[in-house]
C-alpha cells in the first residue's frame, strides 16, 4: 500500500468521510466546544466557539474558504477578557451572517462582564465583525430594561440589514410562568439596536435555564421556537412565527410536556427556500417537524437516537433534504459521544446513521449544509 493511500484512508477514518459518504465530522479546531456554524453563499463555512474555563472564558471566531480544508487563524470575539459562560450548555455563543456576510455574535455574559444588564447581573452581549474585518467591535449590552436572564438567546441576520436578537427574561415577573421572549432588531447590520420589546403578548412563559432558536426562511419568515413555562408545570415546545410583512407573532404548541424540573434543553432550526425543519428535545427524546410557510407538519421523532440525547442542530441543503446531529451520554460537566442521521425532504431517514466518540463536557455539535448539498458537522 502506497504512502499517500495510506494517509487517505487514515483522513477518511478520523473524519468519518469517505467518497460516498455526504458527511463530514471534524472537532472544533484547538479542543474548543460549542462551536456554532454558519454558511455564508459563496461557500464560506463561519464559526465561532467557547474556549477557557467554563465559568470564565473566551469566544474564538474563524472561517474556512469553500476550497480551503482549514480554518483561517481564530480571533477572539469578546473585548472583555474572560466574559464568556460554557456552564450549562445552554448560553454560549450564537452566530449570524449580515450583509455581505458580516459575522455578528450574541452571547450571555458572565456576572462580571461588561456593560451589565439594567438589573445588574449578567446581560445579553453583543458584537459583529469590524468593516475591516480583521477584528470584532468592542462587545455590547443589548438588554436595556428586560434583565433577568438566564438561558441562551438566538441571533437572526439577512443580507439587507436587519438583525433580530431574541432572548427570554424575567423582565419584573416573579417566576417562570411569566417569563417573556424578547426581541431587539437593527435596520442597519448591527451598529444600533432599538430597545427590546416582548415578541408576543401570549402568556406561555419560559423555561428559564432552556436554550432557544431563531431562524429565517427563504421567504423572510420569521420564526423563534423554545421551552415555554407555566404555573401548573407545563413546559411546552412553542413555535412563534411571523411573516415578511406581519408585525405580530402568532403562536402555537408543538410539542406538550409535564415536566416539573427544567430539562436544560434547546431548540434546533434549519432554514432553505419556503420551508423549514423544526428540532427539539422532549422527555429524553429528539423531535422533529417540518413547517411549510410557517404551518408545522406532524411531530416526529429521530429513531436512531439514544434515550437521554440532548442538543440537537439542523442542517438544510438546497435539495430541501436535512440533516440532524445531537449529543449523546452527556451530563453536566459530562462530555459523550455525537450522532447523526440525513433525511429526504419529507422527513423519511436516508442511509445510516453515524456517531462519533469524545463530545468534550459542555460541548454539542453544530452543522451546515454545503453549496454541493454534502454536509459538515463539528463538535
Amino acid at each position: 500500500m502506497t504512502r499517500i493511500l495510506l494517509m487517505t484512508l487514515l483522513t477518511a477514518h478520523l473524519t468519518g468521510l469517505t467518497a460516498e459518504d455526504p458527511v463530514r465530522v471534524e472537532r472544533v479546531p484547538d479542543g474548543g466546544v460549542q462551536v456554532q456554524l454558519a454558511m455564508a453563499e459563496d461557500g464560506t463555512v463561519h464559526a465561532v466557539w467557547f474556549s477557557g474555563p467554563a465559568a470564565a472564558g473566551n469566544l474564538l471566531y474563524a472561517r474556512r474558504a469553500p476550497t480551503a480544508d482549514s480554518f483561517t487563524p481564530a480571533i477572539r470575539v469578546n473585548s472583555q477578557d474572560g466574559s464568556a459562560i460554557a456552564m450549562g450548555t445552554i448560553r454560549g455563543a450564537q452566530l449570524a451572517l449580515g450583509k455581505a456576510g458580516r459575522a455578528q455574535v450574541l452571547w450571555n455574559g458572565t456576572a462580571a462582564a461588561l456593560p451589565k444588564g439594567p438589573d445588574g447581573g449578567p446581560g445579553m452581549l453583543y458584537t459583529r465583525l469590524t468593516d475591516a474585518g480583521s477584528s470584532f467591535e468592542p462587545q455590547r449590552q443589548l438588554i436595556q430594561k428586560a434583565g433577568g436572564i438566564d438561558g441562551g438567546g438566538s441571533l437572526v441576520a439577512d443580507g439587507n440589514g436587519r438583525v433580530w436578537a431574541f432572548w427570554h427574561a424575567l423582565g419584573g415577573a416573579k417566576d417562570e410562568s411569566g417569563r417573556a421572549v424578547y426581541l431587539a432588531v437593527s435596520t442597519d447590520d448591527g451598529a444600533t439596536f432599538a430597545a427590546e420589546q416582548p415578541a408576543t403578548d401570549i402568556p406561555t412563559g419560559a423555561c428559564g435555564c432552556c436554550g432557544m432558536r431563531a431562524g429565517i426562511d427563504g421567504q423572510g419568515r420569521l420564526s423563534v421556537l423554545y421551552r415555554g413555562a407555566t404555573a401548573k408545570g407545563q413546559r411546552d415546545e412553542i413555535l412563534l412565527t411571523r411573516g415578511k410583512d406581519q408585525k405580530t407573532f402568532t403562536g402555537q404548541v408543538l410539542d406538550p410536556w409535564d415536566a416539573k424540573m427544567c430539562p436544560m434543553s434547546i431548540s434546533a432550526m434549519g432554514a432553505a427556500a419556503d420551508r423549514t425543519v423544526l428540532g427539539w428535545e422532549t422527555k429524553g427524546r429528539i423531535a422533529f417537524t417540518l413547517a411549510k410557510a410557517g404551518k408545522p407538519g406532524a411531530v416526529m421523532t429521530v429513531a436512531a437516537a439514544a434515550a437521554g440525547s440532548k442538543h440537537p442542530t439542523i442542517a438544510v441543503n438546497a435539495a430541501g433534504e436535512f440533516l440532524i446531529a445531537w449529543s449523546e451520554g452527556t451530563g453536566w460537566n459530562k462530555g459523550g459521544a455525537i450522532a447523526w442521521q440525513r433525511f429526504d425532504a419529507q422527513g423519511k431517514p436516508l442511509g445510516t446513521s453515524g456517531r462519533a466518540d469524545g463530545l468534550p463536557a459542555w460541548g454539542l455539535p453544530s452543522a451546515v449544509a454545503k453549496p454541493d448539498g454534502t454536509f459538515l458537522i463539528l463538535y
